[in-house]
Formats: C-alpha cells, sequence, structure tokens
C-alpha cells in the first residue's frame, strides 16, 4: 500500500519515472500465521461477553485514538454496543494509563494493556470478536494483520491506497470505513453481523500473506537480488 502511495503521488524514486521507480524500490509483505484460535468465541453463550479490542496508541496522531474512543462511545451511547453483552480492551497503549471511560460513564471503560509477551499477546487477542485500528497514513500497520490473524472481523479506516478491495486481497474480514465517527460507528455495526454469522466469522482465516520471512514476497532471494544490483550500479567513490 506503501509503495503504491509513492508510486501514485510520484514521491522518492517514482518522481520522474515510474518502471525506474519500480527498478529502485521494492515492498515487503509480512509473514504471517494465523494464530490458535480459541474457539468458545464462535459460540453465542459460551464466553460471558464479546469483547471489542481497539489498537490504543495514544499520543501517536495518525493512530487516531481520540477517534477511535469517540466512535466506541457513540457505537455505546446509540445501543449497537451494548455494555450487557461486549466488553473493551485497548492494546499498544504506550503509557500506563490502565482504563479509559466510554461514554462519560464510571461504570464503562477500556481497559488498556501494554505490553506483554507475545504469547500472552495472542492469547488476548484470539479472545477478541471485534478489532478497531485506525491509521491516518498509507501504511497499512501490522495491529490490522494481528487482529486478523487472531479470527478477528477487523475495522479499519480508509486513507488514499488504503482501500477496501486492497484489504480484501488479503482477507475477506476486514471492514474498510471512511476515518469519521459514523462511519467507524457504522463499520462496527457491519462487523457485529457478520460476527452473528458463525460461518461469515470463519470464511477466511486464511491470510494471503507470507508465511515464511524467507518467502520472495518477503526477504526471500527476489529482495536481497536487487539489493545486489541497486550496489553494483553505484557510482564508485572518486
Amino acid at each position: 500500500m506503501l509503495q503504491d502511495f509513492f508510486r501514485e503521488k510520484k514521491l522518492g524514486v517514482y518522481k520522474h519515472n515510474q518502471s525506474l521507480g519500480d527498478s529502485r524500490s521494492f515492498a515487503t509483505l509480512p509473514a504471517y500465521t494465523v494464530f490458535k484460535l480459541n474457539e468458545n468465541k464462535l459460540e453465542k453463550n459460551t464466553l460471558t461477553k464479546r469483547r471489542l479490542i481497539v489498537f490504543a496508541r495514544k499520543g501517536i496522531s495518525r493512530n487516531a485514538f481520540e477517534l477511535a474512543i469517540a466512535a466506541i462511545s457513540e457505537a455505546v451511547r446509540v445501543n449497537i454496543l451494548k455494555p450487557s453483552e461486549w466488553e473493551f480492551f485497548g492494546v499498544g497503549a504506550l503509557d500506563s494509563q490502565s482504563i479509559c471511560y466510554l461514554d462519560n460513564r464510571k461504570d464503562l471503560c477500556i481497559r488498556m494493556i501494554q505490553n506483554v509477551p507475545e504469547r500472552e499477546y495472542k492469547r488476548i487477542l484470539t479472545d477478541g470478536h471485534i478489532g478497531l485500528s485506525l491509521t491516518l497514513s498509507p501504511n497499512p500497520s501490522f495491529s490490522v494483520f494481528d487482529f486478523a490473524a487472531a479470527g478477528m472481523i477487523v475495522v479499519t479506516n480508509s486513507f488514499e491506497t488504503r482501500t477496501q478491495e486492497t484489504f480484501d486481497k488479503i482477507s475477506k474480514n476486514f471492514i474498510v470505513v471512511k476515518p469519521s465517527l459514523n462511519g467507524i460507528v457504522e463499520g462496527i455495526s457491519k462487523a457485529i453481523l457478520n460476527i452473528n454469522n458463525k460461518k461469515k466469522l470463519n470464511q477466511d482465516l486464511k491470510l494471503n500473506l507470507p508465511t515464511s520471512w524467507n518467502d520472495e514476497r518477503c526477504y526471500g532471494s527476489a529482495l536481497f537480488d536487487k539489493v545486489k544490483l541497486w550496489f553494483q550500479n553505484l557510482p564508485l567513490p572518486s
């Protein structure tokens, strides 16, 4: 997505010529395998409440923390997210804030989780039903892939080359909406409809991403062949 953005906007190595830009750049895809899923979440009444997990990177403007919290609060206010049925967690927090109140209610909050070991992080995510991750930039961000690998329906925002069509190539479990309050609330509402359908929740847990970092779409021989070529074409120092 980021390479496509540079290509479309004619930035960096794409400033003068697209074919030259393609020869001087390489975009890698992240390697992922689907997390071991918590099958209990597929049964309506097994867990006490369903879980919405938000990427809560407060203080980093491109992650739109305030917009994400406002959208969840609005979804609670209009009864799309019923407190009797849902609980809320935030991952990726950079500070020690442990809670974030929703809809100005002291009895309803997002529990913030700071850095935890990878195994615990995956366990937290596999208990989730909806993942909400916003990025106001043309890069995809890793959190959306983490959430999808955990089997969640993922609500994220559009931005230039971050489109529904682009994410559909990776998984059908992405819902891409406008980065606005109403857009995100509508995305959450659509996600709830999807998780009510067990078949929909399970329909595309296999991500169309490399499963090894040595894959040709990651850091395999294609990249290193290109890097060698770049060094061969560098002018010799005088």
